[in-house]
């Protein structure tokens, strides 16, 4: 199965295995993303990485390592995700300390030394929708974005409890995401990718697209949609990118076409905003850094409208205003 972290790992330099979990309810203000990959000095050691807002507002942020992972399970410390036998069916789990911050103090000094809760998280993820089979797009980036890359919307339900406090989820937006591949990011500019759903009339959209230095006019765009269990390939039209690291709950427009005729997507709402940083070789941590040189990320559970309709989704753009050393 695919879906399952490889067994053998390639001897290619940079290599890597990246999973992505987005999920978003906007009727109650909940957001979180799961980072889970392996670690390329040492591919057997996986990195976990979670972001969440609560739906009191409250922003929550997660780093470790770990090499606790099974055939059919991904881990490293206290999140997994275990994979069902059953074709797109996931259950993403965290239970332990968490720290408390918020996008104002990420934004201005980055992660610090905080006060610990306990996070309890339990999401049962499923899809009918048709995976988005992204592998061997031939670009400038694909050394960034993994060769081997498959993503899918559909929903997460379960529990979140923090503290004394506890929510129930049902139904919220979720993207997953799947690539392997090397990941040299030294000469990585910016990048935009994003997804919604339009449950009125069973539409989904994905798209990926990214710039490097030295190659601008060579971008990596590839993007599709989805309706009634039937995928479309789809080209980008129109799509605004970061100009800027304080570009922090800017609203954008999407323009793509396929057989289903042309439809711009527009953000409208921001229901969370993550803000993020990357360095070189990959890595990633929350909040960003004036004093040192990183490629400054946005995660940012969205709000779509497209044809008088609201839709969730997700938005992850970033912009990085020169290259990394090598």
């Amino acid at each position: 199965m695919e879906d399952n972290p490889l067994a053998e790992i390639p001897d290619i330099s940079l290599w890597s295995e990246n999973y992505a979990y987005m999920i978003t309810d906007s009727k109650q203000g909940f957001a979180c993303f799961l980072l889970m990959g392996r670690w390329i000095p040492d591919p057997t050691v996986w990195r976990e990485f979670l972001m969440l807002q609560l739906p009191d507002g409250r922003m929550l942020h997660h780093k470790s390592w770990g090499r606790a992972t099974a055939i059919n399970t991904v881990s490293a410390s206290l999140a997994t995700i275990e994979i069902f036998p059953e074709p797109n069916r996931f259950r993403i789990t965290f239970d332990g300390p968490i720290a408390q911050t918020s996008p104002e103090r990420l934004r201005e000094r980055g992660t610090g030394n905080q006060s610990l809760d306990r996070l309890q998280l339990d999401l049962q993820i499923g899809s009918d929708a048709p995976v988005w089979d992204m592998s061997g797009h031939a670009s400038s980036a694909e050394h960034i974005a993994g060769k081997m890359h498959v993503e899918q919307v559909g929903a997460a339900s379960g529990t979140v409890t923090f503290g004394k406090d506890r929510w129930e989820v049902r139904d919220a937006f979720m993207q997953r995401d799947h690539s392997r591949g090397a990941r040299d990011v030294s000469g990585f500019y910016r990048h935009c990718w994003a997804q919604g759903r339009f449950r009125e009339r069973d539409l989904t959209f994905n798209l990926y697209s990214m710039f490097v230095f030295g190659h601008e006019g060579e971008p990596m765009m590839n993007a599709s949609v989805s309706q009634g269990g039937k995928r479309f390939v789809a080209t980008i039209r129109d799509l605004a990118y970061m100009e800027a690291r304080n570009d922090v709950k800017k609203p954008y427009s999407v323009t793509l076409a396929s057989e289903l005729g042309e439809m711009t997507f527009r953000v409208i709402d921001f229901v969370a905003s993550f803000p993020t940083s990357f360095i070189s070789p990959w890595d990633i941590c929350a909040g960003t850094f004036p004093d040192e040189h990183h490629v400054t990320g946005l995660e940012e559970a969205v709000v779509w409208e497209w044809d008088g309709l609201r839709g969730d989704g997700w938005s992850e753009r970033s912009f990085n205003d020169r290259p990394f050393g090598r």
